[in-house]
């Protein structure tokens, strides 16, 4: 069973790690009902368990997703921010229109509903934040060797992400996927900041530099340094580029180039699936 800390400090039923069924809030119930649990707080587990069960799977500043059992999301914009659904529609559209093969790197928008966004995603996917961390080196090299690919695909139409973070980047590990989500404060090349981003941003960006296709760069390299415990020329070329970004290509080039000379030609590197403490 799911230990009780998990499910005390659970902001969401995902972060459970089981599926979101009767049968499995039931099973959970029964083992933190205080009359069977004698930790003095299995009785605000107990009530967290039905909040979490009937609140929304995903939780963000701009928006609320659930999860459907189809893989796909359904967001809701949060109140204020109902205005951020047609550029983040906009951006997904072209994003696919560029070239069905680079696909790959974005959810697709089912295109349901005028006041929500559905997005499918496939099967396996998680959130960069549901992973445990630190992650080790040469987990940090591909993702970041992925995403690079994927932030010079959207910087070819001219879309900066403006908020690349751990709750806007998934993770297929089985297959070593990667997808850019959270378009909500996507912004073209030339453009100001319209959000405040959850992601670590040169200070420039939040002084009012307009957007260009290394604000997604520093992002990218600032979160892997925070997520990782990296080898010392990963470390040191991903902070160059925290700092003084280049371009996606540049980018991958560094990474590229630190990795083959720290661990030789590229081979796979597994990354396992999250998984649960257990009880």
């Amino acid at each position: 069973m799911v230990a009780l800390e998990i499910v005390l400090e659970a902001k969401s039923w995902r972060q459970l790690g089981v599926p979101k069924e009767k049968e499995e809030l039931r099973k959970l119930q029964v083992a933190v009902h205080p009359d069977r649990c004698k930790d003095p707080r299995a009785n605000d587990a107990f009530v967290n368990l039905m909040a979490l069960y009937n609140g929304p799977d995903y939780t963000l500043r701009v928006a609320e997703g659930v999860s459907t059992e189809d893989h796909k999301i359904v967001w809701t914009p949060k109140k204020g921010f109902e205005d951020r659904l047609s550029p983040a529609r906009a951006a997904l559209t072209r994003l696919h229109d560029l070239d069905p093969k680079f696909s790959m790197f974005f959810p697709t928008n089912e295109g349901v509903g005028l006041d929500k966004l559905t997005l499918s995603y496939g099967e396996g996917w998680w959130y960069l934040s549901d992973f445990p961390t630190p992650l080790d080196s040469r987990t940090i090299v591909w993702i970041a060797k992925r995403l690079a690919g994927a932030l010079h695909q959207s910087n070819k139409l001219g879309f900066a992400h403006c908020n690349i973070n751990p709750s806007t980047v998934l993770l297929l590990p089985t297959e070593h996927g990667l997808k850019i989500d959270g378009w909500w404060g996507a912004v073209t090349h030339g453009k100001r900041l319209v959000l405040r981003p959850d992601g670590l941003t040169p200070p420039k960006y939040l002084g009012g530099a307009v957007a260009d296709d290394r604000i997604d760069v520093a992002q990218a390299a600032a979160m892997l340094l925070s997520v990782g415990k990296s080898d010392r020329l990963i470390e040191e070329t991903l902070q160059k580029h925290s700092k003084t970004p280049g371009t996606p290509v540049k980018f991958f080039e560094d990474i590229d180039d630190a990795a083959r000379r720290l661990y030789g030609k590229p081979t796979w590197h597994p990354l396992e699936v999250p998984k649960t403490q257990m009880l």
